[in-house]
């Protein structure tokens, strides 16, 4: 083996892990504004599935075609969902000091807006893939994800599982920041796309096979 030549498997873990450190900062980058976190979670999805997975142009390019491409539709949603997060901290909060007081019955409301918490963070690690590889109105993206959320509760742990132990590693050495966003949607990734094919035609199949066969770029003929 030629450790000199780029196409040997070393070379090529290394580009991947490059690429993968840039598009989790070019991700952290983007979500600075907040309002931009959903577009910016639909750019890197795009990138990891293009790019990481089936070496598709170049991650900077892939990330901003898909944010560009997403943004309309993943930034209502995104709104929606911060929102709610405001909304459901600040009951937290509340509920949290009249429970400390001596109020039960507000301590005890503390549980359910933490499953509400919890419900959103689902919805978000399912919306945002979905609007970054398909086209759809606005009641499909929610009524797809929500079927994909309730028919397939093996595959949201799964997807929890990668979610959490990327915030743990991020919380335990937070210098892997600048690369667990990356590494957690393309282990995310798996799992979604195999969703995905359960319910798609052999004529979507086909589409995607070529879509994402190396050297073979569709979308850039759109």
């Amino acid at each position: 083996m030629n450790f000199l030549n780029t196409d040997n498997p070393f070379w090529r873990a290394v580009t991947k892990v490059i690429h993968l450190i840039w598009l989790s900062l070019l991700f952290l980058i983007c979500s600075i504004p907040i309002f931009t976190i959903g577009a910016s979670t639909c750019g890197l999805y795009y990138a990891v599935q293009k790019n990481i997975k089936n070496d598709l142009g170049n991650p900077t390019q892939q990330f901003f075609r898909g944010f560009r491409e997403s943004f309309k539709q993943a930034t209502p949603f995104w709104l929606v969902l911060f929102a709610l997060c405001m909304l459901f901290s600040f009951d937290l909060t509340f509920f949290t000091n009249y429970g400390a007081d001596g109020h039960p019955v507000f301590y005890g409301l503390r549980y359910v807006w933490y499953l509400m918490l919890f419900i959103e963070i689902i919805y978000f690690l399912y919306l945002f893939p979905y609007i970054s590889r398909f086209r759809n109105s606005w009641k499909n993206i929610l009524l797809n994800a929500t079927l994909l959320i309730v028919r397939h509760p093996l595959e949201l742990l799964k997807v929890l599982g990668f979610t959490a132990f990327a915030v743990f590693m991020v919380w335990f050495l937070p210098f892997l920041i600048f690369i667990a966003p990356a590494v957690c949607i393309w282990q995310v990734s798996f799992v979604m796309e195999k969703l995905y094919s359960r319910y798609m035609s052999e004529e979507d199949k086909e589409f995607e096979r070529r879509r994402y066969s190396v050297g073979e770029d569709l979308d850039s003929e759109d």
